[in-house]
C-alpha cells in the first residue's frame, strides 16, 4: 500500500501475509496519519505568564472533595 499526503510525503507499507483485519487496521492508521514523522516533545517546556483559569496544581489536588459537598445545607 502506498499513500501520498498533501504535503508530498509518501509512505509505503507492504500488506503481504496479513489477515483482513490487520489490513483494515493499516488502512485506518494511514487514513488518520498526518503525513509526517512524529514530533519530538523532549524540548523546552513552555511556561506562560498568564495564570490558568482552572487554578494552580498542588500535591493534594485529587484528594480534596468539592466544596459544595462539604458545606452544610439548611433545610
Amino acid at each position: 500500500m502506498s499513500s501520498t499526503y498533501i504535503n508530498g510525503y509518501v509512505k509505503d507499507q507492504p500488506l503481504r501475509n496479513m489477515e483482513m483485519d490487520q489490513i483494515y487496521r493499516e488502512f485506518i492508521k494511514f487514513n488518520q496519519a498526518m503525513g509526517r514523522k512524529a514530533l519530538n516533545h523532549n524540548s523546552i517546556k513552555v511556561i506562560g505568564s498568564k495564570k490558568s483559569i482552572q487554578g494552580m496544581w498542588h500535591e493534594n489536588l485529587w484528594s480534596q472533595y468539592p466544596k459544595h459537598l462539604l458545606e452544610k445545607k439548611s433545610e
